[in-house]
């Protein structure tokens, strides 16, 4: 995934265009969205992270 995402965009909303099964955020995130996202980021050990565009993560990140 990492290498076929070309639309470039913070971690936070690639994690939100999951919502939608989209490459990209096209459509604004409702609140409890937001709150489930940031959750997994935060499970995943990558909360601090929300804001760095995913292509500047390692293929690790």
């Amino acid at each position: 995934m990492h290498r076929q995402y070309r639309v470039n965009g913070e971690l936070l909303t690639v994690a939100l265009s999951g919502f939608y099964d989209s490459i990209g955020l096209y459509q604004k995130p409702e609140k409890h969205q937001i709150d489930v996202a940031t959750q997994w980021l935060k499970h995943v050990g990558l909360l601090a992270q929300q804001h760095t565009l995913f292509q500047q993560l390692s293929y690790g990140e």
